[in-house]
């Protein structure tokens, strides 16, 4: 067996994204005509092209402060829904982990998958119901407390709201994630015993 690393070709990579991403794009324009036909006609067509203009220049008219100020107001909404009780829950889990992970005293390797599994899936599902949540009610709570009102009347453009959310909840989750896997590395250090440390150490094969 050869663990000879094979050179990554960057170009056929890009040739390839392209090829998919602009694949998606065409189905999504064929699509969007055809439902504007059946809704509106052959108005649909026009009106479709000209929200694809609009979409382009709003795309050269970005300005990173409003998106960073969205973003900034995205993570004070998300922590005003109280999203801070998922750090509660991931601490009651692994306050009461050690009853429920089977020892291996014998077999160090096996404990240590067993504290690492938990780990991950812990984090996982956690942290992905949680932005899940956070992401598709965002935008209806907005509606019902009408802060979206105050948003959508100063200057600024749609695509500008939507990055701006976007790049909020991935700060937000980044930073849920990085809280989550600190934790859980030193709790994995503390809960493995000095004899199978080096079982947490990574091997060349």
């Amino acid at each position: 067996m050869s663990f000879d690393p094979i050179p990554y070709d960057t170009f056929s990579a890009f040739i390839h994204f392209l090829s998919v991403f602009g694949s998606a794009m065409l189905l999504a324009l064929i699509v969007c005509l055809i439902v504007g036909v059946i809704t509106r006609g052959t108005k649909g067509i026009t009106d479709v092209f000209m929200a694809i203009g609009d979409f382009f220049v709003q795309i050269f008219h970005l300005s990173c402060r409003r998106i960073w100020s969205l973003s900034v107001l995205t993570i004070r909404e998300s922590l005003r829904q109280k999203i801070l009780f998922v750090f509660i829950i991931f601490a009651v889990l692994f306050m009461f982990a050690g009853w429920f992970l089977s020892g291996a005293a014998d077999r160090p390797d096996l404990q240590i998958q067993s504290y690492i599994d938990f780990v991950l899936k812990a984090i996982s599902w956690l942290v992905i119901p949680i932005m899940l949540l956070l992401a598709c009610w965002s935008l209806p709570e907005d509606i019902r407390l009408r802060t979206i009102h105050t948003v959508v009347t100063k200057p600024t453009y749609r695509i500008e709201i939507v990055m701006g959310r976007m790049l909020g909840f991935t700060l937000l989750g980044s930073v849920i994630l990085l809280v989550m896997g600190t934790v859980g590395y030193i709790w994995i250090n503390r809960q493995v015993p000095k004899s199978a440390q080096y079982q947490l150490v990574s091997k060349v094969p």
